[in-house]
């Protein structure tokens, strides 16, 4: 849904109320005392470029030793540089030793900067940690020691230089006093994710600002094994239009960094949200010259645009954060009007227009939902095999608009396009009614006899301002984690529910307002009945073990000739590479089966 309007200072209020203040559960390189390390040998650590411009990509054989390094190219101003949120790890109070090694072949002044905010009045301070001056083609280590104020918090550390020359940094640590047994606390205890493991995964998500809130990412590592990016990977977080040309669409996983961090180094997959929507698009990706004043570009030039932008999508989260467990994305989202005249008589395409009132910019170019189509062909021919694709829409249990929704993604899923459908599910606590349990799971069951499976992407349940109680809302919470158990119990189709995910940590960060407290924990992060509820609903006896989900994973089947795996080469390379001097391409000389095969030369 759209952006929330944060209020100043909220989650750092909620980090100053310490209902869950132990540190996260770190990545095996970290030892008790090295709360940070990043060598930069497979992911990315949360380092992005601090402007557009500016690119971080980490090399073979550049780093300190001879290891793999991170450099930085394309600054346009001296306080460009290289920037990484360590918030999670970190906390005010306590004295760290900062250190990275840093190299460039000119002879410059480096400076290693740290940002951190005041909980109470969220105002942000920069202090320079060090500053050295090195000489050319040297390598050299910055470090200091630091105590940032007590109620301190969002750490963030930045590198720059006085000139806006290329550099290269590698081996960041931060170290400092830490107790084994505490660090590990919060990911041991038991939660959401343990208790249905054997059915689903259960989700959340997180922002620029929760990630860094020990009390929330505590409780993340507890309940869920699942997350999503509220904002940071949709289009206008990651399109950069200064980088974008007619063949080439510019990305940029900055917003996401620290949140792929997260996930990798505590080992919870994550869920994309969402490539090719109408909001949340700027309206210059889909006008000539990129130019939000121009002229509508034809829907050849479109598809040019859309297919590198998910191709670069794809390319990026492999390239900087390959341990991430990218397990599903939504491809397309919200693209089937409310309109009951339109699902009658236009396919269910929204309106065309510039995302006014809720007219598409994509309907504009393609005068209809062909994109939809075009957006899921060039999903699955980019992203990784492991990550399921689907559609996700809201208000999807209302008749005519479930109905639209059905016919077009069992087309896409007949196709081999689409894996599953996405349940928006942003209800009230009614328990009848337009957004009743019986309306909701009926369509939750038309959804899954197409075969393809089902995920409950956005769960929050609204007691609209008083007019529910909170009986009412644990009632609707529990009636449909059990419509999912159920299922997948006693399935009717091919298809099973794979995640039930809340769209907010607590009634303090919701995009609705928070007079409508419609999530498991309140505004001080305490458990709500709804949360005890669903606690209840399975004896902790029968739990599983939500770090290895997969009681709902469906049995890989060989092939017709016995295979598990088979690449066909047929038209496409299958992402097969040369390796040294070698090339590869796809050839009808001769085949083992099919008409094509790889050609090596």
């Amino acid at each position: 849904m759209n952006k929330q309007k944060w209020l100043a200072g909220l989650t750092a209020v909620l980090c100053s109320a310490g209902a869950l203040s132990c540190f996260p559960a770190i990545s095996g390189t970290v030892s008790a005392a090295e709360l940070v390390s990043n060598d930069f040998e497979v992911n990315y650590g949360g380092w992005y470029g601090s402007a557009d411009a500016v690119a971080l990509t980490a090399e073979d054989g550049i780093g300190h030793n001879t290891s793999r390094g991170m450099s930085v190219t394309g600054r346009t101003s001296t306080s460009d540089g290289a920037s990484a949120e360590k918030g999670f790890y970190l906390s005010g109070g306590e004295t760290y030793t900062y250190s990275v090694w840093v190299y460039s072949e000119t002879a410059e002044r480096f400076h290693l900067s740290l940002s951190c905010a005041d909980l109470d009045t969220a105002q942000e301070t920069e202090t320079e940690l060090t500053a050295k001056q090195t000489r050319a083609g040297k390598w050299t280590e910055l470090s200091a020691s630091y105590r940032a104020p007590e109620n301190s918090g969002e750490f963030r550390m930045t590198i720059t230089t006085d000139s806006t020359n290329d550099f290269v940094f590698d081996d960041v640590t931060v170290t400092g006093k830490s107790d084994s047994s505490e660090v590990s606390a919060a990911a041991e205890e038991k939660g959401l994710k343990d208790e249905f493991a054997d059915y689903f995964r259960v989700g959340n998500i997180l922002n620029g600002s929760t990630v860094k809130n020990s009390t929330i990412t505590a409780s993340v590592l507890k309940d869920y094994n699942s997350i999503e990016c509220e904002n940071e990977t949709k289009p206008d977080a990651t399109l950069v239009q200064s980088q974008c040309s007619e063949t080439n669409i510019g990305v940029s996983l900055n917003n996401a960094a620290s949140i792929m961090d997260f996930c990798v180094n505590n080992n919870i997959a994550m869920r994309g949200h969402t490539l090719v929507w109408h909001s949340q698009t700027p309206l210059w990706f889909f006008k000539e010259n990129f130019n939000a004043s121009g002229n509508w570009v034809s829907s050849a030039v479109m598809d040019q645009r859309m297919e590198s932008y998910i191709k670069n999508m794809f390319a990026a989260i492999k390239t900087q954060y390959p341990d991430l467990n990218l397990y599903a994305y939504d491809v397309a989202n919200e693209c089937i009007s409310d309109d009951s005249n339109r699902t009658a008589n236009n396919g269910g395409t929204r309106e065309p227009g510039e995302n006014i009132s809720g007219q598409s910019p994509w309907v504009q170019v393609y005068g209809s939902n062909a994109f939809v189509e075009k957006a899921f062909t060039y999903a699955r021919k980019y992203a990784p095999e492991s990550c399921a694709l689907y559609y996700n829409d809201y208000n999807e249990y209302w008749d005519h608009k479930r109905d639209a929704i059905y016919s077009m993604c069992k087309s896409l899923y007949e196709k081999g396009l689409l894996d599953g459908i996405g349940m928006q599910s942003h209800i009230n606590a009614d328990y009848d009614g337009f957004s009743g349990v019986s309306a909701y799971t009926t369509a939750m069951k038309k959804f899954l006899s197409i075969g393809c499976d089902l995920q409950i992407t956005e769960l929050d349940i609204t007691m609209e301002n008083g007019k529910y109680t909170l009986q009412q809302q644990a009632d609707k919470y529990k009636a449909i984690f059990q419509a999912a158990m159920d299922w997948n119990k006693n399935p009717s189709s091919d298809g099973r529910v794979t995640a039930v995910c809340i769209w907010g940590p607590n009634d303090a960060n919701t995009w609705i307002k928070t007079e409508n407290t419609p999530l498991l924990y309140d505004t001080n992060h305490q458990p709500k009945l709804a949360y005890t509820t669903l606690t209840s609903m399975i004896p902790q006896s029968e739990w599983g073990d939500g770090s290895n989900p997969g009681g709902n994973d469906k049995p890989i089947e060989p092939n017709e000739y016995g295979w598990y795996f088979q690449s066909t080469f047929e038209g496409d390379t299958d992402s097969w590479e040369g390796r040294g001097s070698a090339d590869v391409l796809t050839s009808g000389r001769t085949a083992y089966v099919g008409s094509e095969a790889l050609l090596v030369q």
